[in-house]
């Protein structure tokens, strides 16, 4: 069975990135000590094990996440700011990037698909190739159009003990109908992350 689903780190008042896209501490839960210098994705050649060193149950948690054989569908803007992860992206699936103008066909954008008629394509696309079935949107965009279309069914939050202030929100431009969770989880790890499991209602 197909399961669509949010796995996010997010500040306190709600920001999963700075104004210029940085995400500042956010992501610090997943490392013992941050790799110094632009290439250390590279240099990890894409493997998870080798970059990321989180300790207790964030590592726990996060290779449980990794270790899923699923999809993932992307923003155009996330795959910019991520410069493609050097068409070596995380995980152990494909990607599906959305956007209106696909780039230039290279070393980097080859490892993706690019999907430009939506969503609800996006999403279909990669449940069909997602082994597991499971399929990761990823971009604060995506993840808003996900929820709109009523696709999303698990959505899982790293709650991290910061207040950025501003910065590019997770839970925007939803509409004003509301959305009902049920709370399935909920994990407190070291460096005070708590993480929060939830089911979507249908």
């Amino acid at each position: 069975m197909s399961k669509v689903f949010i796995f996010k780190s997010m500040s306190l008042d709600g920001f999963i990135a700075r104004p210029d896209d940085k995400i500042g501490p956010l992501h610090d839960w997943m490392f013992k000590e941050r790799p110094a210098g632009k290439g250390s994705w590279e240099e990890a050649e894409g493997k998870t094990e080798r970059f990321f060193a989180p300790e207790g149950v964030n590592r726990d948690i996060l290779m449980e996440g990794m270790a899923v054989e699923g999809a993932t569908v992307v923003g155009r803007r996330t795959y910019d700011v991520a410069a493609g992860w050097g068409g070596k992206p995380p995980g152990h699936g494909p990607y599906f990037v959305m956007t209106h103008e696909p780039p230039p066909e290279d070393d980097v954008s080859r490892a993706f698909t690019f999907v430009t008629d939506g969503i609800e394509s996006a999403v279909r696309q990669a449940v069909t190739a997602s082994k597991s079935g499971h399929v990761d949107l990823m971009g604060a965009n995506v993840i808003q159009q996900g929820l709109r279309a009523g696709l999303v069914d698990a959505i899982v939050v790293q709650v991290v003990p910061v207040l950025l202030g501003q910065g590019i929100r997770l839970f925007d431009h939803l509409g004003t109908e509301p959305i009902h969770l049920n709370r399935t989880r909920v994990e407190a790890g070291p460096s005070g992350v708590t993480h929060l499991f939830y089911d979507v209602v249908r």
